[in-house]
């Protein structure tokens, strides 16, 4: 009888029900590779293979079959949970009128581009900022489509007969797939030291590990597949019953297994994540707290000594300099404070007050951390800019309010249950809880679940723990089966029958609607997902257009990628950098007049699209020549209160201030573009030279920074140079109220510079030794070191040095130049001596 289980808990599976764990094991395996589907590419692929789980499941709803829900209440708050996140994102999608939007986020107006700015408005601008309760709806709009199938995908999961021999099976598999990556993250990271991806590809950062393009995103994955892999070995273990002491060292199967632990495991200290290691650590120890029976110590204990030996064994073999260094930090809370996640997560919190309910939109945090700096300027420049708050609550109170922040503690609550559930239950379900419980502390600390093959491993395990039948249920079905075995068995199955057909016929109904929604959703996933692939081969091919040279040709595919996906803000501003690139790079005026018509036209539609980027009224302010200097310097202070710590942007408006108003009002942005940065110094010593006293230099231009003091002394003349160092040596005296964060070493080495230019030698190079016993492989130190050696005729020092530079750099061009005149000197030196 259908949807009836046995005793085990187990049922015939049908054909499709074999197609559906296909596509689930293919996933878990081919999802992490390319680049855990983070691209377009890969998650056009991945919604395909999720898309079809669901589309198949609901055939099947609609053709008669009638659905067990068995995911029980957990599975349906942490279903609610995605689904009230998903509501807030909606609200972000529907137009409301003024009164109501400034009572539900007043912030909206404050933000808003003035109307006479704007041109006409682009009739397929679906979104106008203003229109909405936040101020970017597009990546709103991607949130939605992706939950919406997350919901989809756990419904479908939640549902799925034999969860139990599902789990066993997917457990192997992720086994497989965790082994994997770890074998090739730690290869590919000592082959390469992380810099390359799949080795030809370079990695901005050189921060990636394995097939992730950050370390910090590899142990989320890999914490899950070596949390189901253990859930093996606990299995295993319980199998062996009382004969485990003799059963260890003859199972090749579980020997196996403890190869595979060994690798993730190293793996997961190899990528040098801290949260990574630390919350694998936390996992495994509160579900062997949970599980823990004093019969069993004996044989928990051995499974650490089993695991531990191995693991400590290759890594003593491969060396792990690096990763003591990071994982030390854990133990020093001063380091670790000053670690870049509290600003990041303080700047979260900036803008909650004027968005509070339902938050200022998707993907727009990257504009806050930019808006509202906590550290130093130059902490806050465009490569440093972070695209989340490195925590998920605070990420999502953020950019959906309180109203997804609810959404996302439901699901935290009801993940925290089942995980408690499950550390009772099987050895299997334990694992699970192992992975899901390390990945949910990691949240706290990273956004590893926005990679989409950790959120679909996720959320897989967890329906899965939630679909596992409870002890109450199989004692009843136990009861069940022994009563239609009984004198009145004829009786009670005719009952049983009758009453599972009654609820079939009053359940399909329910089960087909649900069916004729997932449908909808599926499809349009998969259309949302192809619409962002075809955009992104374009802006591929366009790229390759501009290494080729074909500049016109790249602004066409720009357009078309624009077209197909106007809801994107961000792949229009790369339509106007490849538009700026091609204006600067043609010759023609038809060319350069078409170029400047592309950058205008998309700029204005981005003011009204998100009007948080800077980057819009830049552009404007500097190629549409029919505004008057008036509105140019309006946008570009307009863009410097939208990212006040842009060294371009600040030496800019000075430049326009300049223009209209004199000197004196161009100081304060030009200080402050010297405080980020110190690019423009040149430029703005050769405006300023002999129109500024030196009063005037230390206390209107030049920050409160040694570094852009002494930078400063050697663009002035000889009168003013020392009194520029001497005013560097009494900043370096006040160092501790400086807000620059050194490095170690640096203001020693610092103010030995500085020792030298006033022709203190050896005070300079004592401090330079200084530096250099806190920075040993720093080689622009040593070679300066090396070269007042040499001035100073220390020549055998300046040996010493030499040789240490072309260790840690072969073939060092500076040093070989050194090394050169050091053998001179010598030379000349012992002339006079073969005279005699």
């Amino acid at each position: 009888m259908r949807g009836i289980e046995r005793q085990t808990g187990s049922v015939e599976n049908s054909p499709v029900d074999y197609v559906l764990e296909g596509l689930l094991y293919t996933v878990l395996l081919l999802a992490p590779w390319p680049l855990g589907c983070a691209s377009p590419l890969g998650e056009f692929y991945l919604t395909l293979a999720v898309a079809a789980v669901i589309l198949l499941a609901s055939a099947r709803w609609l053709t008669g079959t009638v659905a067990v829900w068995k995911g029980r209440r957990t599975g349906l708050f942490f279903i609610a949970g995605v689904g009230v996140l998903a509501f807030s994102a909606a609200c972000h999608l529907i137009w409301v009128p003024d009164r109501l939007r400034d009572l539900i986020a007043p912030g909206v107006g404050t933000w808003l581009c003035p109307a006479e700015w704007i041109g006409e408005r682009d009739g397929r601008l679906i979104w106008p900022a203003g229109e909405t309760v936040v101020l970017y709806s597009g990546g709103s709009f991607l949130v939605f489509v992706r939950l919406c199938l997350a919901a989809g995908f756990c419904v479908v999961v939640g549902t799925i007969p034999n969860p139990r021999v599902l789990l066993r099976r997917f457990c192997v598999v992720a086994t497989v797939s965790g082994a994997m990556v770890a074998i090739f993250g730690i290869a590919q990271y000592y082959s390469v030291q992380g810099q390359l991806l799949y080795w030809p590809t370079a990695i901005d950062g050189g921060l990636g590990f394995g097939p992730f393009v950050n370390r910090n995103h590899f142990p989320f994955f890999l914490n899950l597949t070596l949390g189901l892999a253990v859930g093996l070995l606990i299995e295993r273990l319980e199998r062996f019953g009382a004969a485990w002491p003799r059963m260890i060292f003859s199972d090749v199967t579980f020997t196996w297994l403890i190869a595979a632990v060994g690798i993730m495991m190293s793996s997961l200290v190899v990528c040098g994540s801290r949260g990574g290691v630390l919350t694998a650590f936390f996992a495994i120890s509160l579900v062997a707290t949970l599980r823990f029976r004093l019969v069993e110590a004996g044989r928990f204990a051995l499974l650490a000594v089993l695991i531990g030996v191995p693991v400590a064994a290759l890594l003593i073999w491969i060396g792990f300099d690096m990763q003591e260094s990071r994982l030390s930090m854990l133990a020093e809370s001063d380091r670790y404070t000053g670690d870049g996640r509290w600003y990041l997560w303080k700047a979260a919190l900036k803008s909650v007050p004027d968005f509070l309910w339902l938050g200022s939109g998707g993907e727009t945090y990257r504009f806050w951390e930019s808006i509202y700096p906590v550290g130093a300027l130059s902490w806050i420049q465009d490569e440093h800019v972070a695209l989340r708050a490195d925590n998920e609550f605070l990420d999502v109170l953020n950019e959906f309010g309180l109203v997804g922040c609810l959404g996302v503690c439901l699901i935290a609550t009801s993940v925290v249950v089942q995980c408690v559930r499950s550390s009772r239950q099987s050895g299997l379900a334990a694992g699970g809880a192992i992975g899901l419980l390390a990945v949910s502390m990691h949240s706290v600390v990273d956004f590893g679940l926005r990679i989409p093959a950790t959120a679909v491993t996720a959320m897989t395990i967890m329906m899965l723990l939630n679909a596992l039948p409870n002890r109450k249920r199989r004692r009843l079905l136990q009861l069940t089966e022994s009563l239609s075995r009984g004198p009145m068995g004829s009786s009670v199955g005719l009952a049983t029958e009758r009453l599972n057909d009654h609820n079939q016929r009053g359940s399909r109904y329910p089960w087909m609607f649900v069916a004729l929604l997932l449908i909808v959703v599926g499809l349009v996933s998969i259309r949302t997902r192809r619409r962002y692939f075809e955009a992104e081969k374009h802006r591929i091919a366009a790229a390759r257009n501009v290494d080729n040279l074909a500049y016109d040709e790249a602004m066409l595919r720009m357009q078309r990628a624009v077209d197909i996906t106007p809801e994107d803000a961000f792949l229009r501003v790369e339509a106007v950098r490849v538009a700026e690139f091609v204006r600067d790079n043609h010759q023609t005026v038809r060319q350069k007049s078409a170029a400047t018509e592309m950058i205008v036209k998309h700029c204005e539609v981005l003011m009204q699209q998100c009007p948080l980027d800077w980057k819009p009224y830049t552009w404007i302010a500097q190629y549409e020549t029919r505004l008057p200097t008036s509105t140019k310097m309006e946008m570009v202070l307009k863009a410097r209160s939208l990212n006040p710590s842009h060294a371009d942007l600040a030496y800019l408006a000075g430049k326009l201030e300049l223009e209209r108003n004199g000197l004196e009002a161009a100081l304060p942005h030009w200080q402050d573009s010297l405080a980020m940065s110190l690019d423009h110094l040149p430029e703005i010593s050769n405006v300023v030279r002999g129109r500024l006293s030196a009063s005037d230099w230390t206390m209107h231009l030049l920050p409160d920074d040694p570094v852009v003091t002494f930078a400063a002394a050697k663009e002035v003349e000889s009168g003013f140079r020392e009194i520029l160092l001497e005013r560097t040596l009494a900043l370096l005296d006040n160092s501790d109220e400086l807000s620059r964060l050194p490095s170690p070493g640096q203001w020693e080495a610092l103010r030995g510079e500085v020792l030298v230019e006033l022709g203190r030698h050896d005070e300079g190079i004592v401090l330079m030794r200084r530096a250099l016993n806190q920075q040993p492989e720093n080689v622009s130190w040593r070679l300066k070191f090396a070269a007042w050696c040499v001035s100073e005729e220390r020549l055998s020092e300046a040996v010493r040095e030499i040789r240490i530079v072309l260790t840690l750099d072969p073939g060092n061009k500076q040093a070989l130049l050194l090394q050169q005149e050091v053998s001179q000197r010598k030379a000349r030196a012992a002339k006079p001596l073969k005279s005699k």
